[in-house]
């Protein structure tokens, strides 16, 4: 969003960390300038007004309104309050994706999967929990680099995504999810306990009672993933995972993940990093080191 505001604008704090993006931001003015962002976007009104349209439809933000816009919707913001105060924070789908995979609940499922703009208008009471979490993943995101940095960042992230859930779930018009999702759900389950071990579609297509074509089919409609890419990306960040304790050897990681040589655990890593998993684990233990 940043790149897209008048040049008046004052970035305030602007902290990024392997997928998440936090931002404090006051504006004089906006240019109504359109921009699409390839993230989800949460934009939380603390202080004065604005007007967001979205995919050609408008929206009249005010203090404590909460809007997620889902990545590739076009946006464009214009007549904001002087005062104007907006927190905000922004995720890739990669990073949704890995946390509904490694998560044993899904409360937020809704707002990681959403195709539709989410307007929230928070309660005194929800307020509080809401600035609360978002102040502590923003300070996360700021400290100085720690051996256990990320995991904080990732915790304090899901903190705040489950207090904006809780505030989703209890509006008035709130549904329950339908076939599809609840598909995606059972899908994202078996995944968890099954991809170290299981790389085909069919397993999970057989362990679902449905065809490997109708759920590929729902996955893509959903999360905009196919079934494919969720089982490779989960290999991946349990590869990273594995490959930062310099106790496992790299032919113990390979057995982990159930790949037949470590050739061909190294040309999978590559492909989908590019880089060897001995120059990620150098890199890794690098930056350990440096934070130590």
């Amino acid at each position: 969003m940043m790149r897209h505001m008048h040049a008046d604008a004052k970035q305030l704090h602007n902290l990024s960390l392997e997928g998440i993006l936090s931002s404090e931001i006051t504006i004089a003015n906006v240019d109504r300038q359109a921009f699409t962002p390839n993230e989800f976007y949460i934009l939380f009104i603390i202080i004065g007004s604005l007007k967001a349209e979205v995919n050609d439809v408008m929206y009249y933000l005010c203090s404590n309104d909460i809007i997620i816009i889902p990545p590739g919707f076009c946006c464009q913001l214009s007549e904001p309050d002087i005062q104007l105060h907006i927190y905000s924070c922004r995720y890739t789908e990669e990073f949704s994706i890995r946390q509904m995979v490694q998560r044993p609940l899904i409360a937020s499922f809704n707002l990681h999967i959403s195709n539709s703009v989410l307007l929230l208008n928070l309660l005194p009471e929800q307020l509080s929990a809401v600035k609360s979490a978002y102040r502590s993943l923003h300070d996360k995101l700021n400290k100085a680099s720690t051996p256990h940095r990320y995991q904080v960042a990732e915790l304090s992230y899901n903190l705040l995504i489950y207090e904006i859930a809780d505030v989703h779930a209890n509006c008035a018009g709130y549904n329950p999810h339908g076939y599809n999702e609840k598909l995606v759900l059972q899908f994202l389950k078996v995944l968890r306990q099954n991809f170290r071990k299981q790389h085909s579609v069919q397993f999970y297509a057989d362990s679902l009672y449905v065809s490997a074509g109708h759920l590929t089919k729902v996955i893509k409609q959903v999360c905009r993933k196919t079934v494919k890419q969720l089982i490779e990306e989960s290999l991946i960040s349990e590869a990273k995972i594995l490959l930062s304790n310099r106790e496992l050897s790299i032919m113990d990681i390979t057995d982990e993940l159930e790949f037949s040589t470590i050739s061909f655990f190294s040309s999978f890593f590559k492909k989908h990093t590019d880089i060897t998993p001995t120059t990620f684990r150098r890199e890794a233990t690098s930056t350990k080191l440096e934070a130590s």
